[in-house]
């Protein structure tokens, strides 16, 4: 569920807030609008694939003895599927990315690479922490 919930819920929700961060027009937010409810329409069409699919894995678990190539089989399938979420994922965030304005995409682009920059110095704060209680204890 932690792919799952990180699509529709974190994943493109958190994309799409971001955009209207930027000052949009009514016009781009109904366009940026169309483009959230066709991936929460692609996504829930997925999901529902999967449930049918976590229904066969169980079936072929379930085997005396279970065969590992049939089960393999089964999560090819489920990573088909959410390669398939990933991908339309990515694809609106780029239709979304075309609908800004120059200076609107180059503010996202910076909003990104600020928000990078603050994961890594996190990051390593953390772990000069972490050293810092090892060597201390």
């Amino acid at each position: 569920m932690g792919m799952m919930g990180d699509m529709m819920g974190g994943g493109h929700m958190g994309m799409m807030k971001k955009f209207k961060m930027l000052g949009l027009t009514e016009e781009q937010e109904i366009k940026i609008d169309d483009i959230q409810h066709q991936l929460h329409k692609q996504h829930w069409a997925i999901m529902g694939q999967m449930i049918d699919v976590r229904a066969e894995l169980r079936k072929v678990h379930a085997g005396d003895p279970p065969e590992a190539k049939a089960i393999g089989a089964v999560y090819g399938k489920m990573f088909d599927l959410k390669r398939q979420m990933i991908e339309t994922t990515i694809e609106a965030k780029n239709n979304a990315m075309g609908v800004l304005t120059e200076a609107q995409a180059a503010q996202m682009k910076n909003m990104k690479q600020r928000r990078k920059m603050m994961h890594s110095q996190g990051g390593m704060m953390q772990g000069q922490g972490g050293m810092m209680q090892g060597q201390g204890g």
